[in-house]
């Protein structure tokens, strides 16, 4: 079974696209199990090890290989090539 996680804080910019690509995928792949994390403060995002938002864990791995920064708190993640389309996520989770 696939465990996907999505962590982010409202008013990110990316979220939506970052929810909505792994709601496609869960739709299209039904055994997947799916968390959606909104991470409310900075103590959370302690707590979890959270490395911006959006972030996508794939069975607990970051899905661009991100380590947890040393102090992690709300931040805005950046995706230099940006987030991928459906297909290229499917293709990308498929071979994790």
């Amino acid at each position: 079974m696939i465990k996907i996680e999505v962590q982010y804080f409202d008013g990110c910019p990316h979220a939506p696209a970052a929810l909505a690509l792994v709601k496609r995928f869960q739709q299209e792949h039904p055994e997947t199990e799916a968390k959606y994390i909104k991470v409310g403060d900075n103590s959370q995002a302690a707590q979890i090890g959270f490395r911006g938002s959006p972030t996508i864990l794939i069975n607990d791995e970051d899905l661009f290989g991100a380590p947890v920064p040393d102090e992690p708190h709300l931040a805005c993640r950046f995706y230099p090539q940006g987030l991928p389309d459906y297909e290229e996520f499917a293709r990308m989770v498929l071979c994790i």
